[in-house]
């Protein structure tokens, strides 16, 4: 089981509103639990289907990309090197359950 976590949520100095409508979007990503690799690429494709939506919604300004980078980085920007916002994510390496079935001295703990 892989499980990802978003962290360390960067906003940019935007310069229009359909930059600042997408970092309200992405704002409640940040700090979030993904359960596997589906589960990340689902959430890539959610902004990517947000970014296209705001990208008709404002066509005379530069469209808005969304690019995930070695599933550790998601990059959001108007020209390749010219990001607006940039969420990382780190993959998990193992987890903690509880188990009344275990002694107080042992810990449970899988990994990958």
């Amino acid at each position: 089981m892989e499980l990802y976590a978003t962290h360390s949520l960067q906003i940019l100095a935007t310069g229009n509103w359909k930059q600042r409508e997408m970092q309200e979007y992405i704002y409640p990503f940040d700090r979030m639990l993904i359960d596997g690799k589906l589960g990340l690429d689902a959430m890539v494709a959610d902004l990517k289907a947000k970014a296209a939506e705001l990208n008709a919604k404002y066509p005379r300004q530069k469209e808005i990309s969304v690019r995930l980078y070695d599933d550790s980085v998601v990059y959001v920007s108007t020209d390749y090197d010219c990001d607006f916002c940039r969420l990382h994510i780190t993959k998990l390496c193992r987890t903690y359950r509880f188990s009344e079935n275990l002694p107080a001295t042992k810990i449970l703990m899988e990994g990958d």
